[in-house]
């Protein structure tokens, strides 16, 4: 795949359009979800050998890498720091209603 401005293919990024019809360099989803299962396959091995660094992988690394690609959507497809705020807080927000759900279901 060429790029417009001559740059080389890294196979990292892409280059899409937007709605407005202007060209935004992007990481590729593919590789942010490969990205999130290796933080989630070395974190359950870290775990599994009493790190703690791996709980940190698995439960705040791998959901912000499953969720980031759907909420870079909602911010017109670009890689921003607003989109990697706003993935780390519907992350915790949808921890915390699991959480909740969770406790609900032991007190029945």
């Amino acid at each position: 795949m060429s790029q417009d401005s001559g740059e080389r293919d890294s196979g990292l990024t892409e280059i899409v359009e937007d709605l407005t019809g202007k060209k935004i360099k992007r990481y590729k989803s593919g590789n942010v979800y490969i990205l999130g299962f290796l933080f989630l396959i070395i974190g359950i091995a870290l775990v599994s050998n009493g790190n703690g660094v791996g709980g940190f992988l698995v439960l705040t690394l791998f959901p912000i890498c499953m969720l980031y690609p759907a909420v870079r959507f909602l911010f017109g497809g670009k890689d921003s720091v607003g989109a990697v705020v706003a993935t780390a807080v519907v992350e915790e927000v949808l921890k915390n209603k699991i959480k909740k759900s969770f406790e609900n279901k032991k007190k029945k």
